[in-house]
């Protein structure tokens, strides 16, 4: 018996690059609103506030990611 595979297409198969443009919205949302949020505690601490600063900069880091998110998934 012979067991030979199939023929199979002789094109090399690029990378996923939209995956690779997804990862990458993935991160940047996620160090985004890491560092917005250090701001904001650090703020918040520095003027013994309540979470104020550290809420308002999480919210503006996620709306301005979703803002980015649409504009470049169009």
């Amino acid at each position: 018996m012979d067991s030979q595979v199939p023929h199979q297409s002789k094109k090399k198969l690029k990378p996923p690059e939209n995956a690779i443009k997804h990862v990458g919205l993935g991160f940047q949302m996620m160090l985004t609103i890491g560092v917005f949020g250090w701001l904001g505690y650090k703020l918040d601490t520095y003027l013994s506030s309540t979470p104020a600063f550290i809420t308002s900069f999480i919210i503006i880091a996620l709306v301005g990611n979703i803002y980015l998110i649409l504009k470049s998934t169009k």
